[in-house]
């Protein structure tokens, strides 16, 4: 299930026609329920003897056990994030100079409960973080043909959160656990592009970038 709104707010003055000013927010709810057990059924047995089988709905059936196989434990659990962001940018032309630079924050609270056993750990966390994400762009008309850009900017990618939860996901690649001390990898990237426009229908372009990531998730 999801929950989501947004605003965005826009501001020109008039003393500046160059200047935009731009601001905005996010709030984000997701939550997921994970339900899975595993049970040893077997016949009742009646006068020592076990009913005869006329089809599973007429069945009598008994679990082995009161509440199902516990190694599944891991795999009931109900989880939920919440992301708060917000953002704010102003961009002006300063002749064939424009510059469009802006911050963000993102807020991210997650939790997750599991129904595996408190002496086993990590059946339940709670994790929270805050980020700061700081961006800087450049455009240069050469000419009214050619654009040189160049941009400078911080992101971030996010562990989803359903993968914090210490749970087994079995594929035909193999099995893999969730892990609740996963952290968001953070990147600082750079990019720079040239355009070129001789006519109306071509164009070539030609660009280069660097990126850094800090903390890569990788299985």
């Amino acid at each position: 299930k999801q929950l989501m709104g947004k605003f965005d707010a826009y501001y020109s003055p008039d003393f500046a026609p160059g200047l935009n000013i731009q601001a905005g927010g996010l709030f984000r709810r997701l939550s997921r329920v994970n339900f899975e057990n595993d049970y040893t059924l077997m016949p009742v047995i009646v006068n020592g003897q076990t009913q005869a089988w006329n089809g599973i709905d007429s069945a009598q059936l008994t679990p082995v056990g009161n509440a199902g196989n516990p190694a599944f434990g891991y795999q009931n659990y109900t989880a939920s994030e919440v992301v708060t962001a917000g953002y704010v940018q102003a961009r002006d032309q300063f002749g064939a100079l424009q510059i469009l630079a802006g911050l963000r924050f993102e807020s991210t609270l997650d939790k997750y409960f599991t129904l595996a056993p408190e002496t086993i750990g990590s059946n339940t966390a709670t994790i929270s973080y805050l980020d700061l994400l700081p961006s800087v762009h450049f455009r240069y008309a050469l000419t009214p043909e050619q654009i040189l850009r160049l941009s400078v900017t911080q992101s971030l990618s996010r562990p989803s959160y359903f993968d914090l939860v210490p749970a087994k996901d079995v594929s035909d690649a193999g099995t893999t656990n969730g892990n609740p001390y996963l952290k968001p990898a953070h990147a600082t990237n750079v990019d720079a592009r040239y355009e070129w426009y001789p006519t109306v229908n071509e164009q070539l372009t030609a660009g280069a970038y660097f990126k850094n990531i800090d903390g890569a998730i990788e299985q």
